[in-house]
This record gives structure tokens, C-alpha cells and sequence, in this order.
């Protein structure tokens, strides 16, 4: 708007001076409202308003025989339909369809377009535009867990589960195992299993640019919902839209409307305000649908500048188990079959293969296929996940391996306060894939099952939850379990809730109520009785989770069942800043045992060792060259730098733009940082190292005076003689100024003012700001003064 403001007046001007000719050759004035068709022939330089969208354009216009005449070209480049091109005059008035109005007062010519003549508007689309890369350090990472128990007199046992990781902008290596140790407390000889056993040996990158991820050493085949995942000794290749956060894959629904005139657009989900846009008139396509999955309600309101609102309502239902159009997902591994895992640590069988591919055909339809390659085993097949409008997604799948083949079909819906889903494989003789492998013809996977789920929410009435599945085995053994739950809050700190459990065809069933009161800072506890086909149960808990902070929790509870015997138990837990300790013990009839624990992390990164609370995930090593620092996450205050300056923020979510700040306000005034903000993305299991670089700088804050003891005048120029920085005098003489050295020498110059000089001392040790005067500063030597 600053930028029409000269227009307006260019064109008042313009207006003026074409008025003032008029009258001197006799031409009639400028027409006013009404009055078009009374003028003959004369040039107005008006302003164009496109549906009361000011366009900052002056242009001639022409009024002759009562109509408004502008070029075509400029028309055509205000989207105004004409058939006429270049400097071609075109009456505005007698096209179809646009309307046309003459502002005298303001000199401008307004024109009405159709919504559809203008340009569509793709509002909120696409991701942001400068997208965060991961920041990737390097380093090492230890997680461990320490686990001793005692049982009584029997035998005594300890376990230290490690995982090692190696990370840098190679990818990220790890391995896992755990050591055990066992003693027999009768003869004091070792006894049972002894000694280290691995887990899993992995690299993995991530590369997201191409949205995929590449695995190679011990890893767990990724399959389509209809098949069976691995684990295998080899290497995938996998599209991984967990890495980009910015990508949403399935489709989410656009709502599209009109304009006439500059507009608000709001959306609301359900009743919740989700977002809004401006909108310039025209059709628009509205795109900042939130991350929600289900049935739902759209609203939107379109409000022009005078209020008056426009609303239309959408159904609409968000499948996440769909494609974007065009989106393709895809996971190809191959190695050696995984065999005794959690008892070998090299156990490896024969070398197998298998791939899977999704790809959206449709908003509406996503195909399927997955293939399985072993010696003397092929697996084949493809399926499909079809929405059904606002009415749910249907999925089907055919497959065949070894000597039988697999069919599975289901139905899923989720609304706001109901869902409801449904599913069904069916397997024939004969049929096999990896997972049956190393089975026996007998332990193969079941011929068919059968799970049907369903939830519905009564709001301040409570939920309930319902399901049923059936399960045979290709021996024909059938199992048949049914399920039922309800659970409601009372208040404000306490629920209830009941479930129901009863295998179908059996005596065999469970009744389960609890009541569960929450005490804020002190935990929760929960009472809960049980009844099933051999009496009745009861159990007291009381327990507190030790806050993430750090601090003290505990576990007691107390358990009767049908049995003679009572059980019970009690641990404690303390969380640290640096590890987390456990204990407990636990007694039932005349045995008890005893056991501790401890776990966390430790970390090598940036010449120095950092330990923390076991890390699952990614984290980050703020680094000042300051001690004593205040570092926030995500807006809290999570601790403070050592004494080398670093702080070790555990605990950060992989992908995640993250947000780490250092707070200065409690640090001396001398110290200073070029940048006190990093929004970063870490990269899954591996850490960062954020450097916020504090300097420390002298400064002094200088009152200068005259020969007189008078303070020099406001405005003066100060100059610090060197270092090619200045600054303004103040009031009563004061200046601050920064990059001191020991010994220093102003000049001090004004108009109108003789200029002079002012030499001072700082203590070589200084730190902080000094105060510094009264300094005289002395007059220059006339012929300096002339020099100046």
C-alpha cells in the first residue's frame, strides 16, 4: 500500500492537469458517477481496481460515447477475457459479464471479474521451501543396562546388556549383546549360560534426498501387511518417509472454493479452528488440511473486508494406508535366514530374498505386490487398499507360495467417536513363505484368522471396546476369543475401567475391574479385583514414575488370587542426570528374591566424555566455551554447560526440527554470541554437536567532560583511535564502547564543537564492563583542530 499511495497522487495530479486543459480547450470535465454518457471523447489517467483488489496501476483511459476504453493488453494482464490483443482499445463496459465502475473521488475505475476469469490459488501447498538437512556429527555412544538378581539361596545371576554406536556422515554402525553371569550359591561354581552373546550388527544411511534408507549386517526384512517379516545376515534398500518429515505420502483431501473479492479463508476440523489464509479473489484450492487420519467434518468460512462470511461444510475421511497419486514405497532385501537369534550368536541359515512395492494408482487406490525367493520356496503376489469415499478403506491380497496359496481380505473405519475394523486371512494346504522356513509342516502359520474390532465413545459417558478372533491351526485346532471393555473417568484424578475376556467353547474366562486415583506428585494408585473360572483376586498398587528431571520413584504392590499364597513387591527408582538406579524385591509364599539395576549412556564426542540417561534415539552436544550457561529445548530451561561448556540433551526425537537456545541473561554483560538460536534436525540413533560460540569482549562505559568538569555535548562523534570503531555521545557525556584493548586513546569530534582527545587504562585482568570517569578530553592543538 505505500508503494500506491504515489500512484494515487501521480494519477490525482495527472487527473488535475488533464482537467485544467479540458477547460482551456473548451472540453467538458471529468465525467462524474452517472454521468459517462454525456461525455464525447477525453483521456482520464485512472487507477485499476480489480475486484476491490487495488492493482497499483495508472493507466489512460479513454471515455468516448458514454464507455470506458482501455487498452487490450493491459486487460488481458488483469485476466479480463477479450478477444482483442496489443494496444487495441476495448470498451470495459460493453464486455459480458465484467461490471465496471468509475470512482470520481478517488479517480480510479473499478472492474468486477467472475471468480473464474481469475487465476487459481494453490494455498498452504507444498512443503517449506528452505527444508532442514539432518546435522549429523561424529562420535561413539554407549548405552548399557546392568541386571543383578538373587533368588534365595539358589543361585545368583547378573547380566550387562551393551549397545556400541559408531556415527558420523558415513551412516550409523551398531551392535547389541549382553554378557551374562551365573553362580550357584550352594557350591560357589559357575553354572549355566556364560559369557557374551550378540544381538545385531548393523550400518545404516539415510539419505533424504531420494527419501530412502539403506541397511546392511543384521536387520529385519520390511513386508506389506498380508506378509511375514525376518529376520536375516544381508542388506535392504527401503523408501523411508520417516526421514523427511516435510512428505506426507497418503492423500489428503483440498477444498476448493471462490472468491469475488479479497477474502480470509478458515478452517475448521471438527469443530477446531485448524488454520487460515488470505485469499486475493478468484478460485482457490485450500491445502493446510492437518495430519489427521478417519472420518471427519470440513468447514469452511470464507469472510470478505465488510464481514460478510460464506460457509461450506465437507465430509471428508484420511487414510493412511494410501498413496499420494504417484507415490511409490518400496523395500528390497537379501541374505541369510537368521536361526536361533537370542540363543547363537552366529547362527545363519540358507540365503533368501524378497522385496515388496506399493504405489499410489490413485488418490482413491494404492496396488500392492510382494515376492519371496529361497531354495526351493517362491512366494508371489499382489493386492490392493481401495477408500470407499467418507464410507472407510477396503484392502484385499492374493498370494501363493510353496504349494498352497493365501488370500486376505478386511475393513477399516475410523471416525471421531467410532472405529471399526475387520480382518480375515485364509491360508490353504501346502502354503509357505520365509517365516515357515525353519518350521516343521505342522508349526507352519495357521490356516486362517479371523479379528473383528470395534470402539465407540460416549463422550463424559466413557468409551467402549469390543472384539472378537478366531484363530485355526492346520492340525484343525480352533481357538475363539472374545473381548469386551468400558472405561470412564470420574472427575478430574480418577477412572474406572472393566474388561471382559472369555475364550469361546471353554470354561475358561476373566473379569477384571480397576479403579485408579491419580495424587499428582505423589503417583497414582490403582485397586483391582479379578474373578475367572477359579475364584476370586485382588491387587493394591501404589506407584510413582520418577519425573523427567530427575528424581525418586517407586513401585508397592500387594496381589491375593485363588492360590494360597500372597504376592508381593517393591522397587525404587531414582533417575539421575547422568544414570538411573533401580532395586527391589519380591516375595511370594516362603520364597523371595532381590534384585538392582542400573543403565544409561556414555557418550565420546568433541574431545571429551559425557554421560547421560540411556539414549533410544538421537541427541545433541551444545557446546558455548562457557560454563554455567542456561540452555533451553523447545522453550525449557533443560540444564546448565560444565565447566568446559557442554551440556548433553538426551532424549531428542529423530527428524524432528528441534529448537536449542542458550540463555544470556544471567551471564555477564562482557560476554557476547553471534547467533543465541539453532533449529537443527537430527538423524535417527546419532548425535549433533550445536556450537554456539561465546566471546568475551572489554567494553567501558566512558563519561567524558571538558577542561571545565562540564559534560561534552549530545551528538559528538567518538572515535576510538586503532580500531576503526565509533559511537555517539550520550547524555551527561556517557558513551559505551566495545573491542578495548589495554590502553586506548579517543578522539572526540562535533560540529560546531572543538575536537579533542581522552587517553585511558584498563587493568590487564578485566572482565565485566568497567566504569570508567570523569575523563577530560583535551582540545586539540590549533593546527590539528585545522587538520580536522
Amino acid at each position: 500500500m505505500h508503494g500506491l499511495a504515489p500512484s494515487i497522487a501521480l494519477a490525482a495530479a495527472v487527473t488535475a492537469c488533464a482537467c485544467a486543459c479540458a477547460r482551456a480547450q473548451g472540453l467538458p470535465p471529468p465525467p462524474q458517477p452517472g454521468a459517462a454518457a454525456t461525455l464525447g471523447g477525453a483521456t482520464l489517467y485512472l487507477e485499476l481496481v480489480v475486484n476491490q483488489q487495488a492493482t497499483g496501476q495508472v493507466v489512460p483511459v479513454l471515455v468516448k460515447n458514454g464507455s470506458y476504453h482501455v487498452a487490450a493488453d493491459t486487460l488481458r494482464a488483469l485476466h479480463v477475457r477479450t478477444p482483442a490483443t496489443g494496444a487495441e482499445l476495448v470498451a470495459v463496459d460493453r464486455i459480458d459479464g465484467l461490471g465496471v465502475r468509475y470512482d470520481s473521488v478517488a479517480q480510479r475505475l473499478e472492474l468486477m471479474l467472475p471468480p473464474t476469469w481469475l487465476p487459481e490459488q494453490q494455498l498452504g501447498a507444498g512443503g517449506p521451501v528452505d527444508r532442514l538437512r539432518p546435522l549429523v556429527g561424529r562420535g561413539f555412544l554407549l548405552n548399557y543396562e546392568l541386571y543383578a538378581s538373587n533368588p534365595g539361596r539358589a543361585e545368583s545371576s547378573t547380566a550387562l546388556w551393551t549397545e556400541q554406536r559408531w556415527f558420523g556422515r558415513s551412516g550409523l554402525w551398531s551392535n547389541t549383546g549382553v554378557a551374562r553371569h551365573t553362580r550357584s550359591g550352594a557350591s560357589g561354581n559357575f553354572s549355566g549360560s556364560q559369557g557374551y552373546l550378540r544381538y545385531d550388527t548393523s550400518w545404516r544411511y539415510s539419505d533424504t534426498d531420494a527419501v530412502r534408507t539403506v541397511t546392511a549386517g543384521d536387520l529385519i526384512t520390511a513386508t506389506l501387511p498380508w506378509g511375514s517379516a525376518v529376520r536375516i545376515g544381508g542388506i535392504q534398500v527401503a523408501r523411508n518417509f520417516a526421514i523427511r518429515p516435510d512428505l506426507v505420502p497418503y492423500p489428503l483431501p483440498t477444498f476448493s472454493g471462490q472468491a469475488a473479492v479479497p477474502s480470509a479463508v478458515d478452517l475448521f476440523i471438527n469443530g477446531q479452528r485448524a488454520g487460515r489464509e488470505n485469499v486475493l479473489p478468484g478460485p482457490f484450492t485450500l491445502n493446510t488440511m492437518p495430519f489427521i487420519t478417519g472420518a471427519g467434518e470440513a468447514a469452511v468460512v470464507t469472510t470478505d473486508a465488510l464481514g460478510r462470511q460464506v460457509l461450506t461444510t465437507v465430509p471428508f475421511y484420511v487414510a493412511s494406508t494410501l498413496l499420494k497419486r504417484g507415490t511409490d514405497d518400496y523395500a528390497v532385501s537379501a541374505g541369510a535366514l537368521r536361526r536361533g537369534y537370542g540363543e547363537d550368536s552366529f547362527g545363519y541359515g540358507r540365503a533368501v530374498a524378497s522385496g515388496s512395492w506399493r504405489y499410489g494408482w490413485s488418490d482413491a487406490l494404492t496396488l500392492e505386490a510382494r515376492g519371496e525367493l529361497a531354495r526351493g520356496l517362491t512366494v508371489g503376489g499382489g493386492g490392493a487398499v481401495a477408500t470407499l469415499g467418507r464410507y472407510g478403506v477396503l484392502n484385499g491380497a492374493l498370494a501363493h507360495g510353496g504349494n498352497g496359496v493365501q488370500w486376505t481380505a478386511g475393513y477399516q473405519y475410523n471416525a471421531q467417536r467410532f472405529g471399526l475394523a475387520l480382518q480375515h486371512t485364509q491360508r490353504s494346504a501346502g502354503w509357505r513363505d520365509l517365516a515357515d522356513l525353519d518350521r516343521d509342516a505342522g508349526a507352519s502359520a495357521g490356516r486362517s484368522n479371523t479379528q473383528l474390532t470395534t470402539s465407540l465413545s460416549l463422550g463424559a459417558l466413557g468409551a467402549v471396546a469390543i472384539g472378537y478372533f478366531d484363530a485355526r491351526a492346520r492340525d484343525g485346532a480352533r481357538s475363539r476369543v472374545a473381548t469386551a471393555s468400558y472405561s470412564r473417568a470420574l472427575g478430574s484424578s480418577s477412572f474406572v475401567s472393566m474388561n471382559l475376556n472369555k475364550a469361546l467353547g471353554t470354561d475358561d474366562y476373566l473379569v477384571q475391574l480397576q479403579w485408579t486415583l491419580l495424587l499428582g506428585d505423589r503417583g497414582a494408585m490403582s485397586v483391582v479385583g479379578t474373578r475367572d473360572r477359579n475364584g476370586f483376586g485382588r491387587q493394591l498398587q501404589y506407584s510413582r514414575t520418577p519425573p523427567p528431571a530427575g528424581g525418586l520413584g517407586w513401585n508397592l504392590s500387594y496381589a491375593n488370587g485363588a492360590g494360597p499364597d500372597d504376592y508381593r513387591q517393591g522397587s525404587m527408582t531414582w533417575r539421575g542426570d547422568h544414570l538411573q538406579l533401580q532395586g527391589g524385591a519380591y516375595a511370594q509364599g516362603g520364597r523371595s528374591a532381590t534384585w538392582a539395576g542400573a543403565s544409561g549412556s556414555l557418550v565420546a564426542m568433541d574431545g571429551g566424555w559425557f554421560a547421560a540417561n540411556r539414549i533410544n534415539d538421537a541427541f545433541a552436544l551444545v557446546a558455548t566455551g562457557v560454563g554455567d550457561v542456561p540452555v533451553r529445548f523447545e522453550n525449557q530451561v533443560i540444564g546448565r554447560t560444565d565447566a568446559r561448556g557442554h551440556l548433553l540433551v538426551p532424549g531428542v526425537n529423530a527428524y524432528y526440527p528441534a529448537r536449542f537456545e542458550i540463555d544470556l541473561l544471567d551471564l555477564p554483560e562482557d560476554l557476547q554470541v553471534a547467533q543465541s538460536e539453532q533449529r537443527v534436525l537430527l538423524g535417527a540413533g546419532s548425535g549433533a554437536l550445536l556450537r554456539f560460540p561465546i566471546q568475551q569482549v572489554r567494553a567501558a562505559s566512558i563519561t567524558l567532560v571538558d577542561s571545565a568538569g562540564q559534560p561534552l555535548p549530545v551528538g559528538m562523534s567518538v572515535q576510538l583511535l586503532g580500531s576503526g570503531r565509533s559511537a555517539t555521545l550520550g547524555w551527561d557525556g556517557q558513551v559505551y564502547l566495545e573491542g578495548l584493548a589495554q590502553d586506548n586513546e579517543l578522539l572526540v569530534r562535533g560540529a560546531g564543537v572543538p575536537s579533542c582527545r581522552a587517553r585511558f587504562t584498563l587493568a590487564e585482568q578485566a572482565t565485566g564492563v568497567a566504569r570508567l570517569g570523569p575523563l577530560v578530553c583535551r582540545p586539540l592543538p590549533p593546527n590539528a583542530q585545522q587538520g580536522r
